[in-house]
């Protein structure tokens, strides 16, 4: 007998309570950190200028590990990946290519998976080109 599909459980929070956790978070920071590296770049003008952009271009998420299975599921793209990380190369910061856009959910287990040195590379390819063939 098959086993049936796990369910996911959503903690609703206020964006006051999400932003303290996050403050915290990066008070844990060291300088020269992963995040403090990524961080520099990322906050560039012409680099929050091309997420924007690429959020609009890639309004749903593209779930690089299929947790949006069900197909009449939209999750709505709120933060952009990069593939290939900003402290390795931040000359791909604008590279349209080297983006991927997800849902606040997918991009923590990205982050998360990266920070734990998982390569989430090659997810991230597949879910890219997966959304470039259904965009052709």
């Amino acid at each position: 007998m098959p086993k049936a599909a796990k369910q996911h459980t959503t903690v609703r929070t206020s964006a006051r309570e999400r932003q303290r956790i996050r403050d915290q978070w990066v008070a844990k920071q060291k300088p020269g950190s992963r995040y403090e590296r990524n961080r520099a770049i990322r906050n560039r003008p012409h680099v929050r200028e091309f997420m924007r952009i690429m959020r609009n271009r890639m309004p749903v998420c593209l779930d690089p590990f299929g947790l949006h299975w069900d197909a009449e599921a939209t999750v709505v793209s709120e933060d952009v990946h990069h593939i290939e990380p900003l402290c390795d190369k931040p000359e791909k910061a604008t590279d349209p290519g080297n983006v991927i856009a997800v849902c606040r959910s997918c991009h923590g287990k990205l982050e998360g998976a990266a920070a734990r040195g998982v390569d989430t590379t090659e997810a991230c390819r597949r879910a890219r080109e997966a959304w470039e063939e259904e965009h052709e």
